[in-house]
């Protein structure tokens, strides 16, 4: 029966995780695995057991959207059964491997049990499993290009919270972090008051943790919004794609249109962002014939245009993925180089050969010995003041990290949040969107900045500083997307 329910909890809160329709089991879903750890658990190895059963089931649906790459159009692999073992692989091994973060925590939770400060090491550690998972997969992943650090939050619990408009204001300041600990308080909460109620005992517990979430949860009520907004605006234009792999020509002329088409609408623009791959660079790979075309279009109005592409290899032998911003009576104002590249995307890790060595094939040897092989990572961010406002852009993956646009911000002085995404490899995945949205939400609440995301594959949108959103493109459907932002200022 106990085994039981924990595979029912663990698939909860798994769905909680995957599906945004129940994000609301997160909490008593979490809530139930302590119970059952604290109250329920005879052995060290059951807590090992229940923990990384639980750790699975949320992990791997943090990346169920792995599956939606199928199939795999990009890859040399004409079986489609070599297709599915290679994503089970890439899936298992990175849910198994996170998962332990969690089965460890299960453990000391076990152990610490009888003591006094339960609930507070129950909070700090689940707090801290989370991080640890983030680093984890650095390590799981790690390449010539990786970046060091915890960027891979999209496992969190915590994000399932941006589903509901006022907790999703708990992100304020501390960002996904703040919402792992009142997602974990909150479940400590519900799991010593039940236990106070059934035993009849420990009621000063029970009390102090209903006051310590309470306190936590009114946050929002008494927070003050420091930014002032004036009565200036940036009309923004918002470019949204559905193109598939592979069809950069189409994608090319395609955007040149819509360039055309915003210049000539009649309707002045100040900013205009493209989603990630084929941007200006691309367009027109002559800087004079840039620098003319967009002469030709806007004149003597100054636009920010704000797109990205890959470089040929430089001297080094190396590739860049860029994020440019280019002004149409300026010039190029700054150039961004992606630092946080995703691998099995973007590079092959280390562990890569050896761990599909399995499978024996030399199609997939020869694809991750030249996956990203001269693929090299930036060092720093970049952000670009114009009329007001001061743009800072990250690339795609970069939305994972809880630190990329908290440096942006608090280091750089961004004052609106942009990411171009190219994410047309995962078929219009449903559970890709819903964490990006989610993610994006908890960017836009932790800084209270407007956040602009584009995409070719998913809908491109706006959110304000508190995670509404402002408007959204149609899935599926090649459109432009104007909003006026106003300017913040503190």
């Amino acid at each position: 029966m106990r085994n039981f329910s924990v595979i029912l909890i663990s698939l909860a809160a798994g769905a909680a995780v995957a599906l945004p329709e129940v994000w609301f089991l997160a909490v008593p879903a979490l809530a139930a695995l302590l119970y059952i750890l604290c109250f329920h658990t005879q052995s060290a190895k059951h807590a090992l057991a229940t923990g990384m059963l639980f750790g699975i089931a949320t992990t791997g649906a943090g990346i169920w959207f792995l599956w939606d790459t199928l199939p795999l159009t990009w890859v040399p692999l004409e079986s489609p059964v070599l297709q599915w073992l290679s994503v089970f692989v890439t899936w298992g091994h990175v849910a198994l491997t996170l998962a332990c973060a969690t089965a460890v925590y299960a453990w000391f939770v076990w152990r610490a049990r009888t003591r006094v400060f339960l609930p507070l090491f129950v909070i700090v550690g689940w707090v801290a499993q989370e991080i640890a998972k983030e680093w984890i997969y650095y390590i799981v992943t790690l390449g010539d290009p990786s970046l060091p650090g915890a960027h891979f939050s999209i496992t969190a619990l915590g994000y399932t919270l941006a589903e509901h408009g006022y907790l999703l204001q708990l992100a304020d300041t501390f960002g996904i972090y703040g919402l792992n600990t009142v997602v974990i308080a909150g479940a400590a909460t519900i799991c010593f008051v039940s236990h106070s109620v059934v035993q009849k005992k420990a009621y000063a517990r029970a009390v102090l943790l209903t006051l310590l979430f309470s306190t936590l949860v009114s946050v929002p009520l008494w927070n003050t919004d420091t930014h002032h907004r004036t009565d200036t605006t940036l009309r923004i234009a918002l470019i949204g794609t559905s193109f598939p792999v592979g069809a950069e020509d189409t994608v090319i002329a395609t955007h040149k249109k819509l360039l055309r088409d915003i210049a000539e609408s009649g309707n002045p623009v100040d900013v205009i962002v493209f989603p990630e791959g084929s941007g200006l660079a691309h367009m027109f790979p002559d800087a004079s014939e840039r620098r003319a075309t967009l002469t030709q279009l806007f004149g003597d109005t100054e636009v920010l245009i704000i797109s990205s592409g890959y470089t040929p290899p430089d001297v080094s032998g190396a590739t860049h993925s860029l994020l440019y911003y280019d002004s149409t009576t300026n010039g190029r104002l700054a150039v961004y180089e992606k630092m946080y590249l995703m691998a099995h995307g973007e590079y092959a890790p280390y562990i890569s050969l050896p761990l599909f060595a399995i499978f024996n094939d030399d199609d997939i040897d020869a694809h991750f010995r030249s996956l990203g092989a001269t693929l090299a990572r930036g060092t720093h961010v970049v952000s670009v003041p114009y009329k007001g406002a001061v743009f800072g852009g990250l690339l795609c993956s970069e939305i994972l990290s809880p630190t990329l646009y908290r440096t942006l911000v608090q280091e750089h002085g961004a004052t609106v949040l942009i990411n171009l995404s190219h994410t047309s490899w995962f078929n219009d995945s449903e559970v890709l969107f819903s964490k990006v949205l989610q993610m994006a939400k908890v960017h836009a609440v932790q800084h209270r900045k407007y956040f602009i995301q584009t995409s070719n594959g998913f809908p491109s949108f706006v959110l304000n500083p508190y995670g509404e959103i402002v408007n959204m493109t149609h899935r599926g459907q090649t459109s432009v997307l104007y909003v006026d932002i106003p300017i913040l200022q503190e």
